[in-house]
């Protein structure tokens, strides 16, 4: 579910920043038909079976992504540059959330 766009790019003044967090916008509920991507006045939040996969507080000329809950991972993202890296640990996030949230094979226990 993507939730409409709240006023977060006017806090970015860098336009180039700005488009990479609209690339996030559009990628992160790309990746499955229940991620839920949220945003508020402080962040953007993006969740898989209620799991956190990611969070980004937008600066003026940056991106804060922190990807996970434990370990968390950290980024500031500042061009282009970064983004394949960050999304590439974003998906990594996500799988681990997804292989979390499947059930066992039979017999095996599983939830």
């Amino acid at each position: 579910m993507h939730q409409a766009r709240s006023n977060l790019a006017d806090v970015v003044t860098d336009p180039k920043v700005a488009r990479l967090l609209d690339d996030l916008r559009v990628a992160l509920p790309r990746l499955h038909g229940d991620m839920r991507v949220v945003e508020s006045a402080m962040d953007l939040r993006a969740e898989f079976r209620g799991e956190l996969v990611c969070r980004v507080v937008p600066y003026r000329e940056l991106l804060h992504v922190q990807v996970g809950e434990e370990p968390m991972w950290e980024a500031r993202i500042r061009s282009t540059r970064e983004f394949p890296h960050v999304i590439d640990r974003i998906v990594r996030a996500f799988l681990r959330v997804y292989a979390r949230s499947r059930p066992g094979p039979a017999g095996a226990g599983g939830a």
